[in-house]
């Protein structure tokens, strides 16, 4: 079997001198898969590293499989990785199956790892019982091409060995493993399926696991020739807002390539290979309806609109049609939901620069805002007036986008239509003052923002609070100063500026979050102290406490480094988040449930330089 892995590593692009990582969980497939490894890496000229997700499901059983792992490695001189995670409060925080918790952690786990590539123990049987419960639950032809051999750099080179041929393998060479007693538990899908539907099949005929992975092959050779042809019909145009499809050329594809072309245009522009059937299918009787302007949501943040002849895929926009409004003063910078307009007076317009031009008379009592029932406008080079939406049908403007439109008016009357035309009676008259209006990129940072929690103001003054509170419960003491990082840095900054007492500071890298709105629930240091802090005052400095578990996790490793004392500073706290127990000694403000960005805190790296705290619009990590 060793030759038939090192031929299937070869096939899968592994050479001479790859770091080759080891998805270990001390089970039969992966220690065969590790042992296998380990006698092949002289041959191959590779290095095996091995890493463990402790999921904190079963106990001391599960840190038992941990201590295994770990000795299993050392006997055979491989690296060994181990993150620890409670993936049962994951699934109760983010309402999953801890099937689906516990994946979904060990593989944000496997992604941060170092290595060219990553083999994880898939064998034959697991294809088939994934086809089996694909096929049970509702699929296309995709679900049934069983497991991928290769995705990225994740490979699985024991796919075409049988779980019986990796037992028999076990036996001859004193392979040890572990096995996991919730493999027996039938309330699992695949584990009924492993336990007692595949046995039945195999009484019916004992190749039955083969003969599904070798249809499962066929399967994925025709899932692959028609993502090709959808490829080739070439219909799907990308542009700044979206995936266009013409349905004229989308008619003529056969029903098969259709749905392919959909699935393409949303792993292309938005990365989404899990795209339900049933929005497919909604998607492509939208298409078929051909009526422009209508729309269709289909969760994720997105829509589908026909829009003059084209199927468009985007962000899906909720309507801006609100009161809000900006009243126009002359010359200077205003700012409407976001939208920047610099207003400047100019001695003549110069017409095709980007900017639009008005007679300033015509601005008297002029506002923006969006577009109202019951506007109107008049049409350059028109005498009459039209309906805005009248017009803006007859300028094409897609229906999607016409709500997030701002305009210039007086009253009703629109003076400029903001990316679709100005009025008549802007046009500047002779002896009459000019306006320049520019329109500048969207200052999304603040746009983002549903509302301020905390102003600057309060932030500096809660600040100043907090260390006065800590200077006098220190006086005198030796104090190190720890902070977080990256979210506590402009807090620990300001902290320590107002802490009147000799001090040192230091900093640490603690990661539980990722590009996600809640925590992984895996907890890891990136950055250590590099000093000794037995017997002395060390005073953690953190931006928020949430689930509380990377705090948990930290203060428990600081205190095994035996300070003299340990305490935290938290400038927030989110109580009704909390899974792990953990209270802070200091803390600066009490936030509700909402997220929260600003002064350090972020959303997938952005936002830290916000000088304020606020409420991030759920719009803006729901469409992630």
């Amino acid at each position: 079997m060793e030759q038939r892995v090192a031929q299937k590593l070869h096939e899968l692009g592994v050479k001479a001198g790859d770091r080759v990582g080891v998805a270990v969980s001390g089970g039969v497939d992966s220690m065969v898969l590790l042992h296998t490894l380990c006698s092949l890496r002289d041959q191959l000229n590779i290095t095996v590293v091995a890493f463990h997700m402790e999921h904190g499901i079963r106990g001391r059983a599960s840190e038992d499989d941990m201590r295994f792992v770990m000795r299993q490695c050392a006997q055979r001189g491989v690296e060994c990785v181990v993150e620890r995670a409670d993936v049962p409060a994951i699934a109760r925080e983010q309402k999953l199956s801890v099937e689906t918790a516990a994946r979904q952690t060990r593989y944000a786990f496997l992604d941060r790892q170092d290595a060219d590539w990553i083999a994880t123990a898939h064998q034959m049987d697991d294809v088939a019982e994934t086809v089996l419960m694909n096929l049970l639950r509702g699929c296309g032809l995709s679900g049934l091409c069983g497991i991928p051999e290769k995705r990225g750099r994740y490979i699985r080179p024991l796919l075409h060995v049988s779980r019986k041929e990796i037992e028999e393998y076990a036996a001859e060479n004193c392979v040890e493993f572990v096995r996991d007693a919730t493999n027996d538990e039938t309330g699992y899908t695949r584990n009924y399926i492993r336990s007692e539907i595949l046995p039945r099949l195999a009484r019916v005929n004992e190749q039955a696991v083969a003969h599904i992975a070798q249809t499962a092959q066929l399967l994925k050779e025709d899932e692959a020739a028609l993502r090709q042809a959808a490829l080739d019909a070439g219909c799907i145009e990308e542009k700044e807002d979206g995936v266009y499809i013409g349905l004229d050329r989308l008619a003529e594809l056969p029903e098969a390539v259709k749905a392919r072309v959909i699935r393409l245009a949303f792993e292309k522009r938005f990365g989404l290979k899990d795209v339900e059937s049933k929005h497919v299918q909604d998607i492509l009787r939208l298409a078929a309806d051909g009526e422009s302007a209508k729309r269709l949501d289909i969760g994720k943040g997105l829509a589908a609109t026909v829009v003059y002849g084209k199927l468009m895929i985007g962000r899906a926009r909720k309507k801006a049609y609100n009161n809000n409004s900006v009243d126009f003063s002359g010359p200077g910078r205003y700012e409407m939901d976001g939208t920047v307009f610099t207003c400047s007076e100019c001695s003549e317009a110069a017409f095709g620069d980007g900017a639009e031009y008005f007679d300033m008379a015509a601005l008297t009592g002029a506002v923006f805002r969006h577009r109202r029932e019951g506007d109107f406008i008049q049409p350059l080079g028109m005498s009459g007036t039209k309906r805005l939406s009248d017009y803006l049908s007859d300028r094409k403007v897609p229906l999607y986008m016409r709500d997030d439109m701002v305009v210039l008016a007086v009253g009703s009357e629109v003076l400029w239509a903001v990316g679709a035309g100005v009025s008549e009676k802007s046009k500047i008259k002779p002896g009459s003052r000019i306006i320049k209006i520019e329109v500048g990129e969207k200052s999304t940072m603040h746009h983002d923002i549903e509302q301020i929690l905390f102003t600057e103001e309060q932030i500096k003054q809660r600040v100043k609070e907090l260390a006065a509170q800590i200077c006098k419960d220190l006086k005198g003491e030796d104090v190190l100063t720890v902070g977080v990082l990256r979210g506590a840095v402009m807090f620990y900054a300001d902290l320590v500026r107002e802490m009147d007492i000799p001090l040192n500071m230091n900093f640490m890298a603690v990661s539980s979050y990722g590009n996600s709105a809640t925590t992984s629930g895996a907890v890891r240091i990136q950055y250590d102290l590099e000093e000794d802090i037995a017997g002395r005052n060390v005073l953690v400095v953190e931006d928020i406490v949430d689930s509380g578990l990377t705090l948990q996790y930290l203060t428990k490793t600081l205190r095994s480094r035996n300070p003299k004392s340990l305490k935290t500073c938290c400038l927030f706290d989110k109580p009704s988040r909390r899974l792990g127990e953990f209270k802070a000694d200091y803390v600066g403000f009490e936030v509700p449930d909402v997220f929260i960005v600003g002064y350090g805190l972020d959303y997938a790296e952005k936002y830290r330089n916000l000088k304020y705290i606020g409420v991030l619009k759920p719009s803006v990590y729901q469409s992630e």
